[in-house]
């Protein structure tokens, strides 16, 4: 019994002290290591529409993409981002959401990193039928169709996306933005039932990602 009680004791006596020496280390971290406040973290929802293609030919990599999908919620949340990060008025974060929703309306886009280290002596991407010597060739299923993009340009991504695409992104990609004019996207891609494939193709391989199942 006096064993008991003794543990009893001691077991109290630690959990008193460590609750003293959080207490002690909460007050020095927010007094002199200043932590501010969290800001809105959007990398959840992004995660559902960030997708990772790789591409071999026996062992050989061919191709190595990671594909962002600027979906409204993905527009929605780079605004969210850049709102807090800018310190914006209600007013002038619902136009930002609003112009980037707008981008939407008759297009379908992603961001696409490519691995450049594999295609030295070729373009990666081109619009069809603009360039003879490229790597990967690029078209969208949907609605029944096949799309060809209409915009390929390589960017320097803002700041929120590379939070977005995180440990995805690095110095040795190249980087480009991708649009499909598809007129009444939106209202297209809210049928139910309704599928989107992003097809990347070489005169090797062919990959079929499927962005709405």
């Amino acid at each position: 019994m006096f064993f008991i009680i003794k543990r009893f004791l001691v077991f109290s006596i630690i959990l008193v002290t460590l609750s003293s020496c959080t207490n002690r280390i909460n007050h020095l971290k927010n007094h002199y290591f200043y932590q501010g406040e969290s800001l809105p973290n959007n990398y959840q929802k992004v995660h559902n529409y960030l997708f990772n293609v790789r591409l071999y030919d026996q062992f050989k990599t061919l191709g190595i993409f990671d594909i962002l999908w600027l979906s409204d919620d993905i527009r929605r949340a780079y605004a969210s981002t850049y709102c807090a990060k800018h310190n914006l008025n209600k007013n002038d974060c619902e136009y930002l959401s609003q112009e980037q929703l707008s981008l939407n309306e008759n297009h379908i886009s992603f961001y696409i990193l490519a691995s450049k280290d594999m295609h030295k002596k070729t373009k990666i991407f081109a619009k069809n039928g603009t360039a003879e010597n490229i790597a990967w060739a690029l078209s969208l299923l949907f609605d029944n169709q096949e799309y060809f993009p209409t915009e390929i340009k390589t960017v320097d991504l803002p700041l929120e996306y590379i939070l977005f695409f995180k440990d995805r992104y690095n110095r040795y990609q190249k980087y480009f933005l991708v649009s499909f004019a598809i007129p009444q996207a939106r209202k297209k891609l809210s049928r139910a039932n309704q599928q989107l494939k992003l097809v990347i193709s070489s005169d090797q391989q062919k990959a079929v990602i499927n962005i709405i199942k």
